[in-house]
């Protein structure tokens, strides 16, 4: 089994993927360049590793590519297909209050480390990353409110 971790930047995926999974694999890369039928670059990437968390996958895609490039290269539909059909990997989302997020970001961005120069942009990906949980029915993980063993643990 394969663990994505998604999320808006400053959400905490990386220290969840790496403090919270000490028997997975890490692994974080960004989308290929255009040209690339992403649908199928993602369902091969989980289908070539196992025990392998994911920091960051296809739903990302879907959130910061209209933000970014003014449209995603997946719908909504394919990015369902894969995360709700085939049942072997599990998909986690990272959203703690959005305070804490945009402090982390505003952290990060002040060191120059993130995509964004807006916040607006910021509030508009934390929104849809939250818009996409529900309409995905996917877990939510919040680390203000949940040790990283109490949320493995279902709790």
């Amino acid at each position: 089994m394969n663990i994505i971790i998604e999320g808006p930047d400053g959400a905490g995926k990386t220290t969840f993927a790496t403090k919270g999974f000490k028997d997975y694999q890490y692994h974080h890369e960004g989308p290929p360049s255009s040209g690339y039928d992403l649908l199928k670059y993602y369902t091969n990437l989980l289908d070539q590793w196992d025990n392998t968390i994911f920091d960051r996958h296809a739903l990302s895609e879907l959130v910061y590519g209209p933000l970014l490039r003014g449209q995603s290269r997946v719908s909504f539909e394919e990015v369902d297909l894969l995360y709700n059909y085939q049942k072997k990997d599990r998909l986690i989302i990272c959203l703690p209050p959005p305070e804490v997020c945009e402090a982390n970001w505003s952290r990060a961005a002040g060191r120059g480390l993130e995509l964004f120069t807006s916040s607006i942009l910021f509030w508009k990906s934390y929104a849809a990353f939250g818009y996409y949980a529900h309409k995905l029915g996917v877990q939510i993980f919040d680390y203000t409110s949940h040790t990283f063993a109490s949320h493995l643990e279902g709790e």
